[in-house]
């Protein structure tokens, strides 16, 4: 995984999990899966989309899985009493470690674009999925940021995150790569999300701008005088709510193994 994101300030993952929630909950709205279903949640950094995933399917036995152990550690602690269905745990999403045919619905959201291969990740969710079970991805395809009045730290935060993800455009190949994989029935949702005022979607920009400035500097692709230039633009775009900013197309597909 080509992870470029500090994530020292947790409340970022919160805010994503917020704006990406209708989008997600839309794409899953006509799935149905057995009673007591078991379940896989790749990628689920906090455990926002576990938690979703067990809002939607009831009764289920729900696995997070994620790479950072302290992201671990806090879905851990928060889930733990109230939630004993639900399972966290440190694992490589590349090489899930799950024996073949283990769950019904073999679930990710937003990791894909970060793993060196979106393909092999796929091919591990459907090795892990049981037959007859879904596998569902749902990845941003980041052409571009739009905004208005349009705004230069916009397109250079796009520039940004198109060098620094590993594939920033992985949205658009799912379909392609769904039928590589010989899935079935393929279906596919695509969403965004329009911010005006103050709200999760300007926040959670802005403080993307401030959690990939390691990167950039260590990447040497901007100076530290250039990102806080980048920072400081962005906040001001999140405190003015004549600026409107539309999210880059988020896309769902899924298909049956």
């Amino acid at each position: 995984m080509i992870y470029t994101i500090e994530e020292t300030n947790l409340r970022r993952q919160h805010l994503l999990a917020d704006v990406l929630e209708p989008i997600s909950l839309h794409a899953l709205k006509d799935f149905s899966l057995p009673g007591n279903a078991n379940i896989l949640d790749i990628g689920c950094g906090l455990g926002d989309t576990t938690m979703m995933l067990n809002r939607r399917f009831p009764n289920s036995a729900i696995t997070g899985i994620d790479g950072d152990t302290s992201l671990i550690d806090v879905a851990t602690d928060e889930t733990r009493s109230r939630y004993p269905n639900l399972n966290f745990i440190c694992a490589d999403a590349l090489h899930l470690p799950f024996d073949d045919n283990s769950f019904d619905l073999v679930f990710t959201r937003y990791c894909l674009h970060h793993l060196v291969s979106a393909q092999d990740g796929l091919k591990e969710m459907k090795r892990v999925c049981k037959p007859g079970g879904i596998v569902f991805a749902q990845e941003p395809d980041i052409n571009a940021i739009v905004s208005y009045p349009e705004s230069r730290a916009c397109t250079k935060h796009n520039e940004y995150i198109k060098l620094l993800f590993a594939d920033a455009l992985v949205g658009r190949k799912l379909i392609s790569y769904f039928k590589q994989l010989q899935l079935h029935s393929i279906g596919r949702n695509i969403g965004s999300v329009i911010g005006d005022e103050s709200n999760s979607l300007k926040t959670f920009i802005a403080m993307t701008s401030v959690a990939i400035g390691e990167a950039l500097l260590k990447n040497k692709l901007a100076t530290k005088d250039e990102h806080q230039v980048l920072v400081m633009e962005l906040k001001s775009i999140q405190d003015d709510p004549n600026v409107i900013i539309i999210m880059p197309p988020s896309i769902a597909v899924w298909g049956t193994k």
